[in-house]
């Protein structure tokens, strides 16, 4: 629901054109800049690992557990915001200028697919991770 507001509802009324055949490539970039240049490092990151730490974190309080979360989020944020462009700048690039928009997020939800599978393998610790589920 939140990317369909932001890629159907919030990026069209900022950028008119996006919507219409007179889409340039420039809109496409802006629209595509909204999602890897601002939702993703500033609104999914820390989602991303707040609720990672809220998972793993289970001897910790919900709030010590999301402030680990968040520390962690601040300590990888460079790494983490320069692959998440490396990624998602052609994607959603591609997916604002080719895409119809009953499928920016379909497509988009592909590409998280993958992303995420790949922030998992790097900044999971598969045996800790699996011991500390076990034990809860």
């Amino acid at each position: 629901a939140a990317q369909f507001a932001l890629f159907n509802r919030v990026l069209p009324r900022l950028l008119p054109r996006l919507d219409t055949p007179q889409r340039t490539r420039a809109d496409a970039l802006w629209a595509g800049f909204g999602d890897w240049g601002f939702h993703m490092p500033f609104a999914y990151l820390p989602v991303f690992y707040s609720m990672r730490a809220l998972a793993f974190e289970r001897d910790k309080s919900p709030i010590e557990a999301v402030s680990k979360g968040l520390a962690d989020y601040r300590k990888n944020f460079v790494s983490d915001a320069t692959s998440s462009a490396m990624i998602f700048g052609p994607v959603q690039t591609a997916n604002f200028m080719f895409s119809p928009p009953h499928l920016r997020v379909p497509v988009v939800v592909f590409a998280g697919l993958t992303w995420t599978t790949i922030l998992s393998i790097r900044r999971g610790d598969a045996t800790k991770d699996t011991q500390q589920l076990a034990e809860a």
